[in-house]
């Protein structure tokens, strides 16, 4: 174990006494960044003698090595009050945690003891330390009294660490024994090592020495994944081991070596407001405690029903007042949902006839067999062609699209398009004008238009949906991976009133025979709440209009320079084509484009390409600083990869 966080139920309860030991008999250094009730006249000797660093090194002697605090007050109270009594700046996570890195650097392995118990606050901005074990994913030895009232707190304080998906390395009772007490928390922690602790150092360090490290956790699971599991996209006679990523807090993503990396892939595209989120995790936390699922056919619960109503006014005018909002698992299925839904309205109004679906040339909406068959990719879907159904693609052109609407009249049963930005296609932008042609074309010939917003909904692009950015009133929306903020799977297909009203009658037939086990997932629901929220506090789609101003600049100052093929930038993407490759496909860009995701993970940046486009989109809530160190890092991967190349050439 490299470093080690030393907490307590409270006050008092010894973690002073046990670090100490622990640096006298393990071998631990010692820091404790934060220290109050310090007595004597600050910055004096007697002042530093009387605080717990010197307290440690005088027992511990030289094995400590400890290292001096970052924060030291007279008044013994929480370290915001102190830091105010004393008119000094108070503590920050980002302030700990940066001087946490830098002497991690310096030997080790280290204690890190924190200022009373989890809770306390560090700041006016009411950080705590388990917003510092969150910041810095040290393991936890919890330290406690053996007298009355331990079990409650000592219950509560693992809790805490458990539901924050702290790594907990024990329980240490200081003091004399008290078999009963610890008998009760083998009961109350079931799994929670508890060792008890009076004057046996050696034993105490065992202790610590026997608890599983997240080094040997990562091995294990890595060693399963080898033989256990199968990803997606991914052939596994030729490709690398995957990235093993142990956590991740705000835009960055941990991996197993304790590299930070920007998640410029922003999970597969779906996480919006930035990992980790405390809001989103008591949000989940308190619904499974209520409801954690139900039918919702027959039932129905309150996260689904607040849920569809803000996705309702989200939507805007063709929505509100009469529209609905059918639930499903991801964007394939709510792709699905939308075509079952256009073609029967069809069909119940005695044109069965008309059962063909348009999209466009360069579409991807997901991989069920619907789906599959109104997008037709070459490079996804080939293999799969016998078994689709008939569609028709259109090229990204109004007059080609009108002569194929035209061609088939009376037989199309829908218009399906990713609105302003094809995704997987390679991100394909294409402009609002084109998107309102469509729509009209359609609306001309009272043809159902069907958005894909699956990867553009919820603010990627500058507004709740694409199609606000054009002005268009579309007949069916699709949405799912911004929807929980990237934390379950939650998909939705919101319907006009029109298309509604088509299914009801006394016939059951009539209606959409369709369903999932888990339609409206309660804890799903209770996460896209929450994540809306984020949303509209922080006003994410403004963030994703500053991130395309900025990429704007970044295009403009470095695209030359670098021979970026077709710069773009929409909302939150940034996207080109590779120096020299013109636009390639998925299976065949090899050489080159396999070396990317290597050198931009080495520059800080995990980062995939889509055949030769390589893309950039971390999530909104990335941070404007982390925003230009992120593209910077971009910058010098283009010409790390550009410069290995010409070393390779004779």
């Amino acid at each position: 174990m490299k470093a080690l966080f030393v907490t307590g139920t409270g006050t008092d309860v010894g973690k002073t006494h046990v670090a100490a030991a622990l640096a006298q008999a393990g071998g631990w250094r010692y820091w404790k960044p934060v220290q109050t009730g310090v007595s004597g006249a600050a910055g004096t000797a007697d002042f530093l003698a009387s605080s717990d660093t010197a307290r440690v090194r005088a027992v511990a002697g030289a094995s400590a090595a400890p290292h001096e605090p970052a924060y030291l007050f007279p008044l013994a109270a929480a370290p915001d009050q102190a830091a105010a009594a004393a008119g000094l700046p108070a503590p920050t996570v980002h302030a700990l945690a940066a001087s946490f890195a830098a002497i991690g650097r310096n030997g080790g392995p280290w204690l890190v003891e924190g200022a009373g118990g989890l809770h306390v606050p560090l700041n006016e901005a009411a950080e705590t330390w388990l917003d510092f074990l969150r910041a810095t994913r040290l393991p936890a030895l919890v330290i406690a009294s053996p007298a009355l009232g331990t079990l409650n707190h000592t219950t509560l304080t693992v809790r805490a660490l458990q539901d924050a998906g702290i790594e907990l390395c024990g329980v240490v009772l200081s003091g004399p024994r008290h078999a009963a007490n610890e008998a009760s928390l083998a009961r109350l922690l079931p799994g929670v090592r508890v060792h008890a602790f009076e004057d046996d150092r050696a034993a105490l360090a065992a202790f610590v020495a026997a608890a599983p490290t997240p080094e040997d956790e990562v091995e294990t699971w890595l060693a399963l994944d080898r033989t256990a599991v199968w990803h997606p996209y991914t052939q596994h006679h030729t490709a690398p081991e995957p990235l093993a990523i142990v956590g991740a807090r705000g835009a960055f993503l941990e991996t197993a070596q304790g590299e930070h990396l920007l998640d410029a892939a922003s999970s597969w595209w779906v996480n919006t407001i930035g990992h980790g989120r405390p809001e989103i995790a008591a949000a989940i936390a308190r619904q499974q405690r209520r409801l954690d699922h139900v039918l919702f056919a027959g039932a129905t619960h309150a996260p689904a029903a607040y849920l569809a109503q803000r996705l309702l006014r989200l939507a805007g005018a063709p929505f509100e007042g009469g529209g609905r909002v059918f639930f499903s698992d991801n964007g394939s299925t709510a792709i699905e949902v939308a075509l079952k839904i256009a073609y029967q309205m069809h069909a119940q109004r005695g044109a069965p006839e008309r059962r063909l679906f348009v999209s466009f040339e360069g579409s991807y909406h997901g991989d069920t067999f619907g789906a599959m068959a109104v997008a037709r990719s070459k490079d996804f879907h080939g293999t799969f062609a016998p078994l689709l159904f008939d569609a028709l693609s259109a090229p990204l052109s109004l007059a080609a699209y009108a002569d194929l609407l035209d061609a088939h009249a009376g037989r199309v049963a829908g218009v399906v398009i990713e609105p302003l930005l094809q995704g997987a296609g390679g991100m394909r932008m294409h402009s609002p004008e084109f998107l309102r042609g469509v729509a009209a074309l359609a609306r001309e010939r009272d043809i159902p238009l069907i958005l894909d917003e699956v990867f553009t909904g919820l603010g990627r692009v500058g507004a709740a949906f694409a199609y606000q950015r054009a002005g268009v009133e579309p007949d069916l929306v699709c949405a799912a991976k911004g929807l929980t903020g990237g934390n379950l799977p939650l998909a939705v297909t919101l319907a006009r009133s029109e298309a509604f009203a088509a299914f009801l009658g006394e016939d059951k037939a009539k209606a959409l025979l369709h369903g999932h086990s888990y339609t409206a997932n309660p804890i799903a629901c209770a996460a896209a709440l929450a994540a809306l929220d984020i949303y509209e506090r922080e006003d994410l789609a403004g963030r994703a209009r500053t991130f395309e101003a900025t990429y704007h600049r970044w295009i403009a100052a470095e695209a030359p320079a670098l021979g970026l093929f077709a710069p773009r930038a929409l909302g939150g993407v940034l996207a080109f084509e590779w120096p020299g490759s013109g636009v390639g496909d998925y299976f065949h860009a090899a050489g080159t484009m396999e070396q990317v995701p290597r050198a931009a993970r080495r520059r800080g940046l995990f980062l995939r390409t889509l055949g030769n486009t390589v893309y950039f989109m971390p999530p909104l809530a990335t941070s404007d600083a982390e925003l230009t160190e992120g593209l910077a890092a971009l910058g010098a991967t283009i010409r790390d990869v550009l410069n290995s190349r010409a070393e390779d050439r004779p």
